[in-house]
């Protein structure tokens, strides 16, 4: 049997809900090269929980606690033995404790706990035989909700990598969706139908995953159900795969419609960059351009700095194809100075956009320069699967195109010999289409005729595939039509004020003897008819006086609140200079002063001037004047403290933080615990030359619970003295999680792990 997927567990059938989220996570955490040391190292198990356990009796609530402990500790996407082996132990206890007590559905929730911690010891076989125990109780009491949900759970874990793993796939799919009608659950069945689509997509089997989707469209609109911007999102990603740029236009241009009319903004950088590339493809380039701008203005999206280099190198190269190289390079110098790249990812895009700038300037040397830089890192991330192939062969093929337009067969035929290992089955038609072109080209200087117009013809039958008579002319009916609805509308309007003048017409012609002996009433109601308007005409002008009043109140206070903006700038940058100023007359006193102890503690006092330094600079220097960026933050700080313990080469640093945005209230005393933390290791956990390293995460889960966790290897920490509460570095880090209103930790191995756990969403006093 293949691999499985591995998602977590929670209190029976939850999970459903929350696979679908962890599994991008997993995907995302993989593309940015990230290691799983957390996972590795920190108990996932909140204290408070495991005091419950300690404090609860053998009855219901204790089951509950077991198997919500045992969940915890397969919470990330590459999950250790021990933690394994511990969810394991946790899902018996739970089944004995069910048992004793004839806790019959307690016993099938802890089977299902105890066959996942099975899949993801990578033993299908077993894992499958507890799934189906619970299954098959679901099946003989009646819980048929239940049955479903289990077997589309099932369905969830099994990794779509063969055809025998595929049906087996497809037929819990096939059993959750009739079990779902059988229950009337009607959208859980047509979510499960869209999933049946998507492993037919995976398969490239197109024709039944469209079909598939468009009844997933019929039934959902059937249901009165509005969020059809993800259905249509994959249908557009049928079309694409189908070459099909009308079909992908369509449906782009209606992924757009129905999340913009659902008002759901949680993928809408994705959405609006995606629907830019379908215009770039069809040379629309000012429409591109439009929404690349819009899907890097959507910052609250999921994901955001995810995508945030992917389009803003793809709205260079729109720019770049508009001959606006100059706009193109300050979009690039703009993006790097409010987000620097942080992972190999970001940085292939970002030397592929400079290389394209160069090229087009005329400037060859240089955009070779950034194209070979750009094919080393492609290099390394493609062996470490940080990058996905389809990435490393458009890295490759920049330089192949650009030694083919200097003439140089030699280097291109060099480069293209490294795509040829290269999996091509997800490239678009164009990109296929131009590979095919640049093997012509370098097939042709080499005189390999014969192969040269095999991949002539090639070149034709893809871009002919993409570019043909008949499907531009679809797609300029849809964009017209696009285009014209409202025009269409407004006719409509028109159409029905002509018929209306032809009906007013008729009956002035056949009244006109009633409208004759009526005249003398009508020119008296005219007369009312003026008056009024008179009177309306002068309530119309007290109103617009009031307006202006108010546009004038709202003017000031918009100034008011720029003006308030530029003082709290002012002030941490006020407040930064005064922390920089103490740190430099410390330095400067430390140059008078012999006693080490003094010594030491001016340079502690130093780091924890720069620490609070570091925050406001960041604020002054940031759009937003509340929030910090901790993966900046903690990056630079860390550097720092690095930086200022010289002759401590011996000591390595490992940091992870996740995209957290902080306020100042809760960011400055992390920072500050940080500091006191890493001193300390600095200072004491690697005595002489020992070698060690020092590990910083910051994650937040699932329950908005932040957990900082700051480890070493080193010597350890006496625990009578943190007992006695003698340390001052102790005693400041405690009141410091206290200020967050956080638990502090601290634990010998050997080694010193300090852990703080928080919410954000408590105020911090």
């Amino acid at each position: 049997m293949a691999n499985h997927c591995e998602f977590p567990l929670k209190n029976n059938l939850q999970c459903l809900k929350k696979w679908s989220r962890l599994l991008f996570l997993c995907i995302l955490s993989s593309l940015l090269g990230q290691q799983a040391f957390a996972q590795a190292e920190v108990s996932p198990v909140p204290q408070s929980l495991l005091d419950q356990l300690k404090k609860s009796k053998p009855d219901t609530s204790r089951i509950r606690i077991l198997i919500e402990i045992g969940d915890d500790h397969l919470q990330f996407s590459q999950v250790p033995k021990p933690h394994l082996d511990s969810a394991m132990k946790f899902a018996d206890r739970a089944i004995a404790l069910s048992t004793l007590l004839h806790q019959t559905e307690s016993v099938y929730e802890a089977y299902i706990l105890k066959g996942y911690t099975y899949i993801r010891m990578n033993d299908f076989v077993n894992g499958q035989a507890y799934f189906m125990k619970a299954i098959n109780h679901y099946h003989q009491t009646g819980a048929i909700a239940k049955e479903a949900e289990t077997r589309a759970s099932l369905g969830d874990l099994i990794t779509p990598d063969s055809k025998t793993n595929d049906d087996m796939k497809i037929g819990y799919y096939r059993q959750a969706q009739s079990l779902y009608k059988k229950a009337g659950k009607q959208l859980e069945a047509i979510e499960v139908l869209k999933k049946i689509a998507d492993v037919y997509l995976n398969q490239r089997n197109l024709p039944e995953a469209e079909k598939l989707l468009l009844q997933v469209v019929s039934e959902y609109k059937a249901a009165n159900f509005k969020n059809l911007h993800y259905t249509y999102d994959l249908l557009a990603g049928v079309a694409r795969l189908k070459a099909n740029l009308r079909d992908q236009l369509y449906y782009r241009l209606l992924v757009i419609k129905s999340m913009e009319t659902a008002k759901d903004s949680v993928h809408a950088m994705d959405f609006y960059g995606s629907l830019a590339g379908t215009y770039a493809s069809l040379g629309m380039l000012k429409k591109a351009e439009f929404y690349y701008r819009k899907a890097l203005q959507s910052n609250g999206s999921q994901f955001y700095y995810f995508y945030y280099f992917r389009f803003t190198t793809a709205l260079t190269d729109n720019l770049i194809a508009q001959k606006r190289v100059g706009d193109a390079l300050d979009v690039l110098q703009k993006a790097i100075k409010k987000q620097p790249p942080l992972n190999l990812q970001d940085k292939i895009f970002i030397d592929e956009a400079f290389g394209h700038c160069y090229q087009k300037l005329g400037q060859t040397k240089l955009a070779e320069y950034y194209y070979r830089h750009s094919v080393t890192l492609s290099d390394s991330a493609y062996l470490l699967k940080s990058i996905n192939g389809g990435l490393h062969f458009s890295n490759i093929m920049n330089l192949v195109d650009l030694f083919i337009a200097e003439g140089d067969f030699k280097n291109a035929s060099l480069y293209l010999k490294k795509t040829v290992p290269l999996p091509k089955e997800r490239l678009s038609p164009i990109s296929l289409a131009n590979y095919e072109l640049s093997l012509y080209q370098t097939d042709s200087a080499s005189r390999n005729f014969e192969t040269a117009i095999g991949h002539l013809k090639k070149y034709g039958r893809l871009k002919d595939s993409v570019y043909n008579i008949e499907q531009t002319k679809k797609v300029d009916e849809l964009i017209y039509k696009s285009e014209t609805e409202q025009k269409d509308r407004e006719l409509v309007l028109q159409k029905g004020l002509v018929k209306q003048t032809v009906l007013v017409r008729n009956l002035v012609i056949g009244g006109l003897f009633m409208v004759l002996l009526l005249l003398a009433i009508l020119y008296n109601r005219y007369r009312l008819k003026q008056r009024s308007n008179q009177l309306l005409q002068q309530q119309r002008n007290e109103i617009d006086d009031q307006n202006h009043s108010l546009q004038e109140l709202n003017n000031k206070q918009n100034s008011l609140l720029t003006e308030k903006e530029w003082l709290l700038r002012e002030i941490h940058h006020r407040v930064k200079n005064n922390l920089q100023t103490s740190i430099s007359l410390l330095n400067m006193q430390s140059a008078h002063i012999n006693n080490n102890e003094a010594l030491s503690a001016i340079k502690d006092s130093q780091r924890r001037m720069f620490s609070m330094s570091l925050i406001h600079q960041r604020l002054y220097q940031s759009e937003r004047m509340t929030l910090i960026d901790m993966q900046i933050y903690i990056n630079e700080l860390v550097v720092y403290l690095k930086e200022s313990f010289t002759g401590r080469e011996n000591i390595g640093m490992d940091v992870s933080i996740d995209p957290i945005d902080l306020d100042v209230a809760q960011a400055l005393p992390l920072g500050l615990i940080i500091n006191e933390a890493v001193t300390n290791s600095f200072k004491y956990a690697f005595p002489g030359n020992r070698k060690g390293l020092l590990k910083i995460i910051l994650i937040e889960k699932f329950d908005k619970m932040i957990s900082l966790v700051i480890q070493d290897n080193g010597i350890g920490f006496p625990l009578d003295e943190y007992n006695e509460h003698t340390s001052l570095g102790i005693k400041l880090m405690r009141g410091l999680a206290d200020q967050v209103h956080g638990d502090f930790n601290l634990q010998s191995l050997p080694g010193t792990i300090i852990s703080v756990k928080f919410s954000r969403n408590l105020l911090v006093g």
